[in-house]
């Protein structure tokens, strides 16, 4: 009788495990929920954006003291009909030409400012989805110690307008602009960044990062510190 009885226990314990173990497991999954959104809230915008730059696993072309950033010869797509031309090292003049054509769309000689900043946002005509342009650019390098000139041009291709990413993009930052009014510039210039490297668009990443006006220090001192890496 005892044995039964002892039986019966361990059954009963057993059932009630089987019970309270799933609950306790769905417990355990809000509670980490909540513990990750928290320090997602905590997290300022700057280190998000540092964590975007982390994500970016190729270069951009080097050459000599030089190196494209955007576009560079690893990453030549974009979304933006008026892409950010970014660089490290010194640039004189920039040409933009359908790739088929030798006649210049945009020819831009580098102001002292620009050299400055090593950033020039496209201002000719609106580039057109599905083309394909040569980026040119005079840039300066040295030489056996000596500083020369030298022109070189990188493919910048833009995305189709019947294109399944775009349409995806074009979504999104439709959703996110009606948000806008409750956000932070770097909050939201952060959400549309976070939208391109989803879709692994890193010049128009690079386009809303560098193109922020008035950053946080914090925010500026991450996009000076992440020039360089972009070329390593």
């Amino acid at each position: 009788m005892r044995k039964l009885a002892w039986v019966q226990l361990l059954l009963l314990i057993a059932g009630t495990a089987s019970i309270s173990f799933p609950a306790l497991s769905t417990k355990s999954k809000e509670r980490d929920l909540i513990i990750s959104q928290n320090q997602q809230t905590n997290v300022s915008p700057a280190q998000r954006l540092y964590e975007f730059f982390r994500r970016r696993r190729r270069s951009g072309g080097t050459q000599g003291e030089f190196c494209s950033i955007s576009p560079s010869m690893n990453y030549r797509t974009t979304w933006s009909d008026r892409p950010l031309f970014v660089w490290q090292g010194t640039v004189t003049q920039i040409e933009v030409r359908l790739s088929d054509n030798q006649s210049a769309l945009w020819t831009h000689t580098v102001t002292e400012e620009e050299q400055r900043q090593q950033q020039v946002l496209y201002a000719g005509s609106a580039l057109k989805p599905g083309q394909i342009y040569s980026y040119f650019y005079t840039y300066q390098t040295k030489d056996q110690r000596q500083t020369v000139t030298k022109t070189k041009s990188i493919p910048l291709e833009v995305l189709r307008s019947d294109s399944e990413k775009r349409r995806r993009i074009e979504a999104k930052l439709g959703e996110l602009d009606n948000q806008k009014q409750n956000l932070s510039a770097e909050e939201y210039i952060l959400k549309r960044s976070e939208i391109f490297v989803e879709e692994n668009l890193w010049l128009d990443l690079i386009r809303e990062v560098y193109s922020l006006q008035n950053p946080s220090p914090e925010w500026a001192k991450i996009r000076q510190e992440q020039r360089p890496t972009l070329c390593d």
